[in-house]
């Protein structure tokens, strides 16, 4: 007897559609997004200043690029300052609410690390490393970066690099990829300046 009610109650659980997320909406395809996702990289939007000029107000960044592989960066609402880090002159940040949100990657190796860091007291919420386009052996490389939000729940991190492009979404909350899409060649050549 006990045996047949966990069959029945293992079948009716494969019958039964996918829950909701604890807040009431239904989970998201996000691969399925990924997948049919446009390639959007910009070399113009691969900056510190870049990354500056679309913050929200109030908040602020200051930007000081020493070379191409040195720059301090910060964030600062009314003034104060908020948050300090060490990138370079293609490290690229936003922030939403009160969190920002920047790459940690070398400009000429594969890979890519997104930071979380709540502004109002400076403490990091979580540190991912993203799948981009795997291992990747190489002598000679580049690697640039973009990111952006893709919806309220999640980040767009769109990857161009020397063996090729990527798309990452990320949950914004968690810090766990949802998604991740490899681009082909040809797929890049309608790239955004």
């Amino acid at each position: 007897m006990h045996r047949h009610i966990v069959l029945i109650l293992g079948l009716w659980a494969l019958l039964v559609p996918t829950a909701p997320t604890p807040a009431g909406k239904p989970e998201k395809d996000y691969q399925k997004k990924a997948d049919a996702m446009a390639w959007q990289f910009s070399k113009k939007a691969a900056s510190p200043a870049a990354s500056a000029k679309a913050l929200p107000k109030p908040y602020e960044a200051d930007v000081t690029v020493n070379d191409p592989w040195r720059a301090n960066l910060g964030i600062k609402k009314s003034g104060k300052v908020l948050y300090e880090w060490q990138g370079h002159a293609e490290t690229v940040f936003v922030v939403t609410g009160d969190v920002l949100y920047y790459t940690d990657h070398d400009q000429t190796s594969t890979g890519c690390q997104v930071v979380a860091v709540d502004l109002t007291n400076g403490k990091r919420l979580w540190k991912v490393r993203l799948k981009g386009l795997g291992p990747i052996t190489h002598t000679r490389y580049r690697n640039q970066v973009n990111i952006g939000l893709e919806d309220v729940d999640t980040l767009r991190i769109f990857g161009r690099e020397s063996a090729g492009g990527y798309v990452e979404l990320v949950d914004r909350h968690k810090g766990k990829t949802v998604a991740n899409r490899k681009y082909k060649t040809e797929e890049m050549k309608q790239e955004a300046r």
